[in-house]
């Protein structure tokens, strides 16, 4: 709601601007999620959680696979803007 306001004040090549910092923000804090996690795994690799009886890293594997997707769709975002932009045909 508040980005539809935004378009009428803000010029579209600011908006794209934008859109092309945010996707790098994306990029940024997915390998920091992937780091976070990866060292949460090797810190608590080892420990058993006494009532379900399984390795304490595994909760942080989530984490790992969150960042993956994160940066991933963070990098297929940024790339739209590499390729050309088609002709607009119709009405």
């Amino acid at each position: 709601m508040i980005m539809d306001v935004a378009d009428a004040f803000i010029s579209a090549r600011l908006l794209k601007w934008f859109d092309i910092l945010l996707q790098i923000l994306g990029i940024g804090m997915g390998c920091g999620l992937i780091y976070v996690s990866c060292m949460c795994i090797q810190i608590n690799k080892g420990y058993v959680i006494s009532v379900a009886g399984f390795d304490e890293m595994w909760r942080y594997v989530p984490l790992l696979f969150c960042g993956i997707f994160l940066t991933i769709a963070a990098v297929i975002k940024g790339l739209e803007y590499l390729k050309p932009e088609k002709e607009k045909v119709g009405c």
